[in-house]
């Protein structure tokens, strides 16, 4: 009987994890949408360039898909939702960019990061740029954009901030949000109406069925045990 009670127990163990892990963990692959959101269009952009003549903008891509680019004036930089740009300044006198082309051109595109560790004319910015590539497909936003302002540049410092995000929606009309804090992007005020149906409900439906087929059999054992040393000890 207890190695019956035993197997019960394992077996709502079982169901257990198994429910946790297979609706609390879809399996999609990096680039796979989850069903229920939309893939968003992001990109960022400097609005002062042109305050900012003597310079060149490079941003690097130092993670997934290494790579990097020349920032033209008034363009909106797009990259791999996995990446961590770094934006770079470097006065143009001293800018070659055939040493960058033939990295991306060789089998170890790694070494562009030593590139830009090495060269100190380079001058990095410590902006933090965090992408939006999904959203529930019941959000109207189709495109996110950051825009970005230089405050100052020179010496071994570029300071940059963020200054607004620009969003469009699906009927084509635009919102503008301030950034009062830099590490928060500003919520549009259209937010998505998100239905429950009925397979996210099994997501605690599940869980909760199997933590309670558990507690019941504990407490029937611990019960039975009980009335058990009773009955061998009688009052």
């Amino acid at each position: 009987m207890l190695g019956q009670k035993s197997a019960i127990t394992g077996i709502c163990a079982v169901l257990l994890f198994w429910s946790v892990l297979s609706l609390g963990m879809p399996k999609v692959s990096a680039d796979l949408l989850i069903e229920g959101q939309k893939g968003v269009e992001y990109c960022f952009q400097i609005s002062n360039m042109d305050e900012f003549p003597d310079y060149a903008f490079v941003v690097h891509y130092p993670r997934v898909m290494e790579g990097y680019n020349v920032i033209e004036n008034g363009e909106c930089v797009s990259f791999y939702k996995y990446n961590v740009p770094v934006i770079y300044a470097i006065n143009k006198s001293l800018f070659d960019e055939k040493p960058l082309a033939g990295i991306m051109n060789s089998e170890n595109r790694s070494k562009l990061s030593e590139y830009f560790a090495s060269d100190g004319n380079f001058i990095p910015s410590d902006v933090s740029i965090k992408p939006v590539s999904t959203l529930p497909d019941t959000d109207p936003t189709d495109k996110v954009v950051d825009e970005m302002k230089i405050i100052s540049v020179g010496g071994n410092k570029l300071d940059i901030e963020k200054s607004k995000v620009i969003y469009t929606f699906s009927d084509g009309t635009s919102e503008e949000k301030t950034y009062v804090d830099q590490n928060v992007r500003p919520a549009s005020s259209r937010q998505p109406i998100i239905p429950v149906n009925s397979f996210q409900i099994l997501y605690f439906v599940l869980p909760a069925a199997a933590l309670i087929i558990i507690a019941a059999i504990l407490i029937m054992r611990k019960t039975r045990k009980k009335k058990g040393a009773d009955d061998v000890h009688p009052i």
